[in-house]
């Protein structure tokens, strides 16, 4: 019968110093560890484990950053690790609910992380715009800055004025609108499911623990084992969702369930559900239950483990059907482009037509914004502090653990 290596107490890693940095958007108190806090096991004790908020990537995707033919996408697949935002404080719910928080995003919006991973799309407009306005002066006419209008350089040459009317996109807004909120809305839902899982992960791996110390007839070592085994399916299946390295995954691994069963998982093509197997071995095996019942409901609680772990394996190989999203991007592009066509004459009331280029590059950034959040939260994993989540399994357990050993102690006393 295969064992886990018995360990103090599941702890989070010790962070190296050059990895302790704060993430945008969240507190220094969601990466503080513990005073004293050090992965103990199996050599672990030797070394620190580079465990950090930020996850080591992998040699293929910084590979695939770097060799990207679009010039965005170096920084926005690299600053995907910096939106996982926890709040650990009152004080982040307070700033967060601030009064005056409508002014302070307007403040950030050009050094907004979605604003700059499109420059490239909101450049295009942007271009189109000063296009229009340079030749429609040249053609038409245009105004000097003594306010006095001349025919333009080109009006002899009866050259075609670059305009269009504004009834076509009246016409097609709505649809453009519907097309967005429904992309939206298919992105945001899937991110909630994901963080739905994992909640469920969380909660029913501290339900086997609490069970275990509750139902078992054995001593807390044997509860330690089950809680590490736990521990260690969250792990496995972060590394599937997220660019965590083997190098890493193996020194936590370690910690938690010692050399032997670590060498096993890291063999194995599907460590999630050899993880959840283990766990379930080790349920059978070292409690011993009295009562078929209880046996029932701790399986339910593995069951439920092995249905998150399929929806989270669902998430991530199946996105938004591509041949909505292609078609929604070609209608959003297509229409931005157009756009300062149709606004030439409605601002024409200003100097030159000027105001167009401001216009249509805002008008750019909040369309194409909102298609770029639907980009950002349709793969959820990446985004999420799954991290976080796998250190407060550990904490949870080490809780539970802790306090019963502590209870039988004061009733002996």
């Amino acid at each position: 019968m295969l064992r886990v290596k018995q360990t103090a107490l599941i702890t989070r890693s010790t962070v190296p110093a050059e990895l302790k940095r704060k993430e945008p958007g969240t507190t220094k108190r969601a990466y503080k560890l513990p005073p004293g806090s050090k992965l103990r096991g199996a050599r672990c004790d030797r070394r620190d484990v580079a465990h950090s908020a930020v996850p080591i990537r992998s040699k293929r995707e910084i590979q695939v950053l770097l060799d990207s033919s679009d010039p965005r996408g170096s920084y926005s697949e690299a600053s995907r690790p910096f939106r996982r935002t926890v709040y650990t404080e009152e004080m982040d719910w307070v700033q967060h609910r601030s009064s005056s928080r409508l002014f302070d995003n307007l403040w950030t919006t050009l050094s907004s992380g979605v604003v700059r991973s499109l420059w490239l799309e909101v450049g295009s407009v942007a271009t189109v715009a000063v296009a229009v306005v340079l030749w429609n002066s040249a053609v038409l006419d245009y105004t000097d800055f003594s306010m006095v209008n001349h025919l333009g350089p080109l009006s002899n040459l009866r050259l075609f004025a670059l305009k269009l009317s504004g009834l076509p996109f009246t016409l097609s807004s709505p649809a453009l609108g519907l097309l967005l909120v429904f992309r939206t809305n298919a992105s945001y839902a899937r991110w909630l499911e994901a963080r739905t899982a994992w909640g469920r992960i969380s909660s029913h791996t501290r339900n086997v623990v609490r069970q275990s110390l509750a139902w078992g007839q054995g001593d807390l070592e044997q509860v330690q084992r089950i809680a590490c085994l736990g521990g260690a399916f969250a792990r496995c299946l972060r590394q599937d969702l997220q660019s965590v390295s083997d190098s890493q995954l193996e020194l936590e691994l370690e910690g938690l369930v010692g050399v032997e069963l670590t060498e096993l998982l890291m063999k194995t093509t599907r460590r999630p559900a050899c993880a959840l197997g283990l766990l379930s071995a080790a349920i059978n095996n070292e409690l011993d239950l009295d009562d078929p019942k209880r046996a029932i409901e701790m399986d339910k609680s593995l069951i439920i483990l092995n249905e998150a772990l399929e929806t989270c394996e669902r998430l991530y190989s199946s996105p938004v059907p591509l041949v909505y999203t292609r078609h929604t991007g070609r209608f959003l592009i297509v229409w931005l482009l157009l756009m300062p066509l149709a606004l030439f004459e409605p601002l024409s009331t200003a100097w030159n037509h000027f105001t167009l280029i401001p216009a249509s590059t805002l008008i750019a950034i909040f369309f194409f914004g909102i298609e770029e959040l639907s980009v950002q939260l349709e793969e959820p994993f990446s985004i999420l502090p799954l991290d976080i989540i796998c250190d407060n399994i550990d904490d949870g357990a080490n809780e539970m653990i802790r306090f019963s050993n502590l209870a039988k102690s004061l009733q002996r006393d």
